[in-house]
């Protein structure tokens, strides 16, 4: 049965690195499998303006992404990224940008969460 895992991303103002929940099992492996999805969340005081997701292999010999889409993809809340390899590690990291009430931007980055395909 596919499943959807729902990230919640949350930031601070003033601090840019990200933080992000639920954590499965108290890691930062996501265990997914092929044709399962992912989404994301924002949670913090600006407005997002734009958000990327780089993904990289975590073992050899192991394609560049998990994702319909590329290693590189632009994420917008709420939607969908489909799972597309059958197994495999992969790291990946989210670089966010938000705007403030003052209309001043402010960056922030969500380091190297695992998701690990064909673990369940």
């Amino acid at each position: 049965m596919q499943q959807n895992h729902e990230i919640r991303v949350i930031y601070d103002a003033g601090n840019p690195q990200a933080s992000w929940a639920p954590r499965p099992k108290g890691t930062d492996s996501i265990q997914a499998n092929m044709n399962d999805t992912i989404s994301f969340t924002f949670e913090g005081p600006d407005c997002l303006t734009n958000a990327i997701m780089m993904t990289g292999p975590r073992e050899k010999e192991t394609e560049r992404s998990p994702f319909k889409g590329g290693n590189q993809i632009n994420i917008e809340p709420g939607a969908r990224y489909t799972i597309d390899k059958e197994n495999g590690l992969w790291g990946f990291s989210l670089s966010f940008t938000t705007i403030d009430a003052q209309g001043i931007s402010n960056f922030y980055f969500l380091p190297d969460p695992e998701l690990e395909v064909g673990s369940t």
